[in-house]
Formats: structure tokens, sequence, C-alpha cells
């Protein structure tokens, strides 16, 4: 199948090649990027379930801390729970670049991908409301952010910043919505997962033991020899100086303080459409897309053989319509069919596969290769389209290379017949098991060549003139010399000594486990300093007062229009007037902004919301709010001008509030001092 992304291909073997030299193809982690994901989660949940029962909604921070005073188990445990968040976006953004770059993104795994774009933003998500639970600096910079997008939907009666505006803390309210959501969001997860491998079958959940037992114990390990420091409490006066951030959750918030939340919201939106789109631009040409498979339901015998081997159940078994034999045939579904071709070495009677690619197509082009050029008693190779790319990139190799869609869509006759008409020997080459690009050919291809598996290999074969390998793009060497060692002994000639694996191979794994587990901590423990040039005087309120009401009689005529519940002696509207804020700052206005009230009618109070930069040391502030009213609604109303004046001093990060106080008048208050 052509891909969109050659290079990026080859940029992946180098990186894949790279892992495989350190760690064997059958211990890479790089293939292994899905299953990962889930034991990651799966981490995230039991250790989640110990933290669940020590957190209290009305002491978020003090909870932190007594949890990380714990002797034994609270304070490794909560740097667990962290550590397996950051794993499971390590490999989340893994998975999805390999699928990208591997070109499985369209067609029959659209819905793969677009279900996984969403469980990505569904673990984002959960994320944030985790840190927010926290509530140290970190976790309030989420909050602020995240208010601030929220503001601008028009479902909440009230902006959602004016929730951090005053200088008490947050109500417990704020947190049981955000541990109700941190609760809840991973229920989405689930449903989004099952729509990711929906249309798999036979799906590997969990990666092969060892690897499995490795990352657990790696992951403990990191946990007692790394844990995560508690950062300073959140505190709603002062925004911090600095503050320990998760890169891998909070990217982009360096780059969003202080920017309008338009621009963050068309930022994510735009990244998530553009994410959500590649299934349908980031494809081959439709002139190169692979045909899928078809059935000769007339030859069909109805075995169910292709029906159990297909990775993707893109085949049924129907009632017979055409011909005799069976009751039931195998028909191809075209939309889930990803035209691998493993079907079509499934079918004894060479009737089903990709249009050029049946076990019968295969046995008309190995004769006429073979009589265009004969072997002469030589050893052939059939390789998967990956690895066959990696063994013409090679110079001086003089092997008679036969490419395959995949491994597994080798008929065993077409094998049979290259060793009947002259090979001496028959290599079959394809990627390692959890790297396939379709997913088990390498599993069919051993099943069908050593168990038996229908269609298999014939029995008047020697199974000694056929080698299997599974090598990765860093394992070609390997690969290389096990095909001189199997061509010298099928020539009956010496057989190279082969080098055993380097004892140190252990331990060279074990140091890169170690690295990336290290790099991992790195990620989850870094700081971020945010530059302050000075402070902020913030005005949050809605208007309580000056309400205006105008009351009229209205005419016998509007009475007996009127139902009789709904008649009255008088009419009266009330409306709030809008207002004037300007802030003065050293005599110069550094705010001057009308402030509309409410509601279609008005008759919603206006709320005040506004965050006014100050630069270091002492100023002049001067703050009005002036209700604007017609002469008429002056004298129907009383509504008396608030304003305060005061000498601020202003420290890096602190923030000066500005509210109405008891009596009428504006309240300044000032930040705690740094110590308290």
């Amino acid at each position: 199948m052509p891909l969109p992304g050659v290079p990026l291909q080859r940029a992946l073997d180098l990186v894949d090649a790279a892992f495989d030299r350190l760690m064997a193809s059958r211990f890479n982690p790089l293939y292994q990027t899905g299953p990962f994901i889930i034991v990651s989660l799966l981490s995230l949940v039991v250790t989640g379930v110990y933290l669940f029962i020590f957190y209290r909604v009305a002491a978020p921070y003090e909870t932190m801390r007594d949890i990380e005073g714990q002797l034994f188990f609270g304070r490794w445990i909560r740097a667990a729970h962290r550590y397996a968040a950051d794993a499971a976006m390590v490999f989340t953004a893994l998975h999805a670049l390999r699928m990208f770059v591997q070109g499985r993104t369209w067609g029959a795994r659209a819905l793969a991908w677009v279900s996984g774009i969403a469980m990505s933003v569904l673990l984002l998500a959960c994320g944030w409301t985790g840190f927010i639970l926290v509530w140290d600096v970190f976790g309030l910079q989420l909050a602020l952010e995240g208010a601030r997008l929220f503001d601008l939907l028009p479902f909440f009666p009230e902006a959602l910043q004016s929730q951090f505006a005053n200088e008490s803390s947050l109500g417990t309210g704020f947190f049981f919505v955000n541990l109700f959501l941190h609760v809840a969001i991973p229920l989405g997860m689930v449903f989004a997962l099952w729509l990711h491998i929906s249309r798999t079958a036979r799906t590997a959940l969990f990666p092969p033991r060892a690897l499995l037992l490795g990352f657990l114990a790696g992951l403990v390990a990191l946990s007692i020899v790394w844990p995560l420091p508690l950062y300073p409490e959140a505190r709603l006066d002062r925004e911090p100086v600095s503050f320990g951030i998760d890169w891998l959750f909070a990217f982009w918030v360096p780059l969003m303080i202080g920017k309008s939340p338009w621009i963050t919201a068309a930022w994510w939106a735009g990244s998530g459409a553009v994410f959500a789109s590649i299934p349908w631009w980031w494809r081959p040409r439709a002139a190169a897309r692979p045909q899928a498979s078809v059935v000769d339901e007339r030859q069909c015998r109805g075995c169910e053989q292709c029906y159990l081997d297909c990775p993707y159940e893109a085949i049924q078994m129907i009632p017979r319509t055409v011909g005799t034999g069976s009751a039931e045939v195998a028909r191809v579904t075209p939309d889930l069919c990803v035209s691998c071709g493993i079907c079509s070495a499934s079918c004894d009677v060479l009737r089903v596969g990709p249009p050029g690619r049946t076990g019968r197509d295969q046995l008309v082009a190995i004769k006429g290769l073979l009589q265009e050029r004969p072997t002469d008693g030589a050893v052939m190779v059939f390789a998967c389209a990956q690895s066959a790319r990696r063994l013409r990139a090679l110079a001086g190799t003089d092997l008679t290379v036969v490419e395959l869609e995949c491994a597994g869509n080798l008929h065993m006759d077409a094998l049979a017949t290259a060793l009947k008409r002259g090979a001496a020997g028959v290599v079959v080459w394809s990627c390692p098991p959890r790297n396939c690009q379709f997913r088990e050919g390498p599993k069919w291809l051993a099943a069908r060549t050593d168990d038996k598996r229908e269609a298999e290999l014939p029995e008047s074969v020697d199974r000694a003139r056929v080698l299997l390998l599974e090598h990765g793009p860093g394992e070609v060497a390997d690969a290389l010399v096990a095909i001189e060692t199997f061509r010298r002994r099928s020539a009956g000639t010496q057989a190279p000594v082969v080098v055993p694996p380097s004892k140190l191979r252990a331990s060279v794994r074990v140091l890169t486990a170690a690295a990336l587990f290290g790099a991992l901590g790195l990620l989850a423990t870094t700081t971020w300093a945010r530059a302050h040039e000075g402070g902020a005087v913030r005005l949050a309120w809605r208007q309580s007062g000056g309400l205006i009401e105008q009351c009229r009689t209205p005419s016998e005529a509007e009475q007996a229009a009127l139902p009789p519940h709904m008649r009255r002696p008088k009419l009266c509207e009330r409306r709030y007037p809008d207002s004037r804020i300007t802030v003065r700052v050293d005599g110069e206005t550094a705010l001057d902004r009308l402030v509309e009230a409410g509601g279609a009618r008005k008759d919603r109070a206006p709320q005040v919301l506004f965050s006014v930069p100050v630069a270091l040391g002492k100023h002049a502030l001067a703050v009005a709010v002036e209700p604007v009213l017609s002469a008429e609604e002056h004298a129907a109303t009383e509504h008396v001008p608030l304003a305060v004046e005061a000498i601020i001093d202003v420290e890096p990060g602190a923030i000066w509030r500005v509210r109405p106080g008891a009596d009428g008048a504006l309240l300044l208050v000032a930040p705690k001092p740094l110590e308290q």
C-alpha cells in the first residue's frame, strides 16, 4: 500500500532500529504503545482508588499534605498516580504518531483514529481535573485558564472567573464538581476505548508479561526513588512567580497565559479539527488505494477460515445464494476491509482475497517469476512490504525477493510451488508480531507453517527448507546472518559461526528502561518561571442595588386584553442601569469600560469582571463606578456613584481586589503578606 509519508516512515524506522538494537524487537516498547496505554490507565485506577479514600473536598490541599505524610504508602502512591498519568500521555502520543506515520488512519481504520482522538481529549480533561484537586499553584493556573474558556459559553448565568475573584477560599462545591468529573470522565474513556477496538478482532490489550512486569516495577521504583514535590498552596490573592508544570498535560499553558480566551479556544478547536480530519486528508489518492477483498461465492466451500482469520472482522458468513455445496459462504464487507490479504492465505480453494492477490494469483506470479528467473538451487525470500523495503536498501544483496503486502498474505501452495520449481529453500521475513502493519500477519503465517492451521503447509514439503524470520528495522544484520546460515545449510556447505548475543544485553535493557523512566520523572517535576513585571488590580462583583422600577396604571382596554389571572392594578417594568467603570493609576486612565445589564429586558444585574495590570512599586489608584441614567431615571431612583482612592504597593504577582463593601462603598482589599 503506498503511504503518503514514506520519508516519515524511514525516520520512524531509524528510531525503531535504535530501540531494536538496545532492547531487541520483542522487548521494544515502541511496538507496545497501545497495550501500555491500557496498563497506564489501569495503574491510574488502582492508585486513584487509594487516593480517593483519603480525599476531602473541604480541605483539598491539607489532604495532599496528609497523604504526603503517610509513612509507607501515601507519598509514593501519589507519585505513581501522577507518573502513570504521564506515561499514559506519552504512550498515547507515540501510538498516534506511529499510526499516523504508518498510514493506519483512513478507510476502515478511521473510526479507530477518531475515537482515539476523543479518548486523548478525555485523558487530558481527566488530568486537568486531577491537578486542580491538588489545589496547589499549578492547579490554580489550570482552573483559571479553564474558567476563562468556559466563560465563552453562554450556558452559565454568572462568569466562572468571578469564583476566583474573592479573597476567601473556594467552596466545597467547586472541588466536589472536579472530583465528580475526575471519576466520571474515565467512564467516557471506556466507551471511547470500546469504539476504538470495535473493528478489530482479538485485540491485544496487554504487553507481553516480561514488559508488563518490568513497566510496573519501574513505575513503583521511580515513585519511591523520585517522589513528587508538593508545590505551594493556591492563593487567590497572588499569581505565583513560578510553579511546577506537567508539560505533558499543560504544554499549552505558558503559551496562552495572558492571551485572549478566544485565541486559546480557536487554538484548541483548530487543533482538534486538524487531528480529527486526518483520515480524510492523510491518505493515498483514490487511484492508489488498494481494493478490498472479494470472495468467489460459487467456489467457496464455507470452511469459515477466512472469517476466523480476518484481523478486522470484515468477513461474515451468509446463507448461500449461488452455486451448490455448503449452507453458508463468506462475504467481505468492503467498508471494513483494509486490503491486508491475510484472507488470501486462509482459503484452500484459492478463491478469496484482494483482486490480483488471491492464492491463485500468487501461484501464477510465482510460476512466471521462476520461469523468467530460475533460482538454480538458490534461496528465495518472501518479505512483507516493510521488510522488503529494508532489504532493498542494502547494497550487495543478490537475493531473489518477492514482496508481499503482508507476510500473512503468503499462501502455502505458493511457497510449496517455489520449492518444487527449484528453490533450495524459502525464507519468509515478516515484521515483529506487535509491529505488523495488519496486526496478525506473523501469527497466522507461523500457525499455517508449523501448527497445521488451514490452509496449512503441505505435508510433502520439508519444513527444514523453510525459514521464518520476525525482525525489525534494527535487526536487519541479524536477519542477513540467519539467511546466510540457512542458505549454506540448504546448499550443504559449512554454515558461519553465529556469535551469541552479548551477556551485556540484559544490562543494556535495564539501563535503557531506567533512562526512559528518568525522562518521565524529569517531565513530571519541571518548574516554569513566569515573568512577572508587576501585579494586578482585579474588579469582580455582581451589582446588587440600583434597580430601576417604573410603574403605571393600565387602561381598561389593556386590562380586558389580558387573561383574568394576569390583570394587575399596576404594570411595572424593572431594569438595571448600565455602569461605567473607570480605573486610574497615577492619574492615567488604565480602564474605561461600559458594563451593560444582562437579559433581553436588562433585568439582570450587570457583572463586573476586570483585571488591570499594574507595574511594580507604589502607585496612586482611583476606581469609580457611575450608573448611566437618563434625567427621568435620575429622578426615579437613588443611585449613588461608587469610588475608592488609595496608595497601593505592588509586589510581583500581587492581586489587589476591589469590590462593594457592606455600606455600599467600594472596598479595596490588599493581598496578604507572603509569609502568611
